[in-house]
């Protein structure tokens, strides 16, 4: 028979390590980037803190050494998870240069919590990020 002891601090350890990777909720004017894969993607929301309406995306693309990525293609999906709907208008994404792109119209067309998911493929990169943002 196992003893419990070490199954539950192991238990506890794997809890305690996925509280700490989950992202917190970005209700003040820094958003938490979740980065996966090979491109490191960041953005910003102007205006901010977001409310209801159309907002710009800035978004910067990087790879492992840090490099702008140019010629990406960048996906934007606004999500209200605990509505389970996505944004009334689709994000049109333009390459601005040097690893910059601008999504707009990011709308948030009710008030609460918004993930916003970014993705980057860039040849045979990929990346991806996800942003809560708290909607007044």
């Amino acid at each position: 028979m196992l003893d419990a002891t070490p199954r539950r601090m192991a238990l506890a350890l794997s809890l305690l390590a996925l509280s700490l990777a989950a992202p917190a909720c970005a209700d003040d004017a820094t958003p938490v980037d979740t980065t996966t894969a090979e491109l490191a993607i960041s953005a910003t929301l102007d205006p901010m803190p977001p409310t209801t309406g159309q907002h710009t995306l800035t978004i910067t693309v990087v790879d492992e050494d840090g490099a702008p990525v140019e010629g990406a293609t960048v996906t934007v999906d606004p999500q209200m998870t605990m509505h389970g709907h996505g944004s009334s208008e689709t994000a049109v994404v333009a390459e601005d240069g040097a690893g910059v792109y601008t999504a707009f119209p990011v709308t948030f067309q009710m008030p609460g919590m918004w993930k916003v998911s970014v993705s980057a493929t860039a040849g045979a990169m990929s990346g991806s990020a996800a942003i809560d943002y708290q909607v007044n």
